[in-house]
């Protein structure tokens, strides 16, 4: 259920997509292609949130636009992918509760100043290592105006220090008409897409701007978050009908359509997966150690069993006996190792070991954190697996004659 949350999270409100992901009709695919035929006009966006507004686990709409080109920093040039935004939204959206609950350790902004906390529109975050090619430091002192390069001053040792000191970039961008759109803008902070393939070409721009760089009032998509992430489904349904009817082309995508994200969807399955593969190891050498424990338990008590029959008991009043104490010991031994478990948990946290998975831009601390329902599940699991194979085996072992079993050949 945390790893559920926790992915599901990052997919609505971390990659933006919503609860709802509304695109132009074919947009999916096609909106970087050709972003003047498959974006939506400021009428679609009307549409859409006047009918999602009366449905009451609607919450918000935030408009998001693409634009890819080059960003250059006075001396050098480097393509990038560009999403605007409209940074009172974006904040609402990165300081969520769900974010904030279910991914605790999650930083919007790496260094700098947050596109939300300026009113400045003429300014652009860009992702770790998009910063680090482009030579931009945001340390204090950094300059606001920008700094005139000549090619001398490029190629001079000091170069990489007049960078550091000029938060300014010019962007060049195609225009949803065919042309050329070229802004400048200042450098206000760093972040992580959280993607070693997305993190040295991504900008975040106000959405006015990424407007007036490709020359529209469109944007790519409308992602719409909700109350209840399962409401998505139905409310995709709904939207798409309101919209036929209106004439309005759209495609609506919820969270988990695998479309959207297939990512998130394999990842899922990867992950269920994983835990029923280790879950029936663990089960299947459970089962095997009780089995041999029991053997040998069973067998050196067999002339207790055997007295036990002998002076009225029958095999099943025996089998009850061997399962309480079974029983008994299950759950001495599990207090026990739950406490032993839960401090070495502690300790992998309190170490804080890094763990980079491939395909990350950074590294995450590993750490283990079962709840206390891990410890009653699992204990009421192994108790009842403990008590019934017990049961099995001696009653089984009760059914042998009385003489065998008081033999003390065995």
């Amino acid at each position: 259920v945390r790893i559920d949350k926790y992915l599901s999270t990052a997919t609505i409100y971390l990659q933006e997509t919503g609860h709802i992901t509304v695109f132009k009709k074919d947009g999916l695919h096609s909106r970087m292609i050709k972003p003047r035929n498959y974006s939506l006009t400021p009428a679609d966006v009307q549409a859409i949130t006047t009918f999602l507004s009366k449905q009451p686990t609607y919450e918000f709409a935030a408009p998001y636009l693409f634009s890819h080109g080059l960003l250059g920093n006075g001396c050098k040039s480097f393509p990038f992918v560009g999403r605007g935004f409209i940074p009172a939204l974006q904040e609402r959206i990165l300081n969520h509760d769900a974010v904030r609950t279910n991914i605790p350790e999650f930083q919007s902004v790496l260094k700098g100043q947050a596109l939300w906390h300026s009113k400045d529109m003429n300014q652009v975050s860009l992702a770790r290592g998009l910063a680090r090619r482009m030579g931009k430091s945001l340390r204090e002192g950094t300059a606001k105006k920008a700094l005139f390069l000549t090619p001398d001053d490029c190629a001079s040792p000091e170069a990489s220090k007049l960078l550091q000191k000029d938060s300014s970039v010019q962007i060049l961008g195609r225009t949803f008409d065919g042309g050329n759109g070229a802004l400048d803008a200042d450098v206000t902070s760093e972040y992580s897409t959280g993607f070693s393939i997305t993190e040295d070409t991504s900008l975040q721009a106000p959405l006015g701007l990424i407007q007036d760089l490709v020359q529209t009032d469109k944007v790519s998509y409308l992602a719409i978050f909700l109350k209840e992430r399962m409401e998505a489904p139905r409310l995709v349904q709904a939207l798409k009908m309101e919209m036929k009817k209106q004439n309005i082309d759209i495609d609506a995508y919820a969270w988990n359509d695998i479309r959207l994200n297939p990512g998130f969807v394999q990842g899922q399955s990867v992950m269920a997966f994983t835990v029923a593969f280790v879950s029936a190891i663990v089960v299947g050498v459970a089962l095997l150690s009780i089995l041999n424990t029991l053997s040998i338990s069973l067998a050196e008590s067999r002339r207790e069993i055997g007295t036990l029959l002998a002076i009225g008991y029958n095999s099943v009043e025996v089998a009850w006996i061997f399962m309480v104490e079974a029983l008994a010991t299950s759950i001495i031994a599990l207090s026990l190792g739950a406490a032993g478990t839960y401090g070495i948990c502690e300790f992998i946290s309190y170490l804080a070991i890094p763990l980079k998975a491939p395909g990350f831009s950074h590294a995450t601390i590993f750490r283990f954190t079962p709840t206390i329902y891990n410890y009653i599940y699992l204990s009421i699991f192994l108790c009842a697996l403990t008590s019934l194979t017990t049961f099995v085996m001696a009653r089984r072992y009760a059914s042998r004659n009385i003489l065998t079993l008081l033999d003390r050949g065995g």
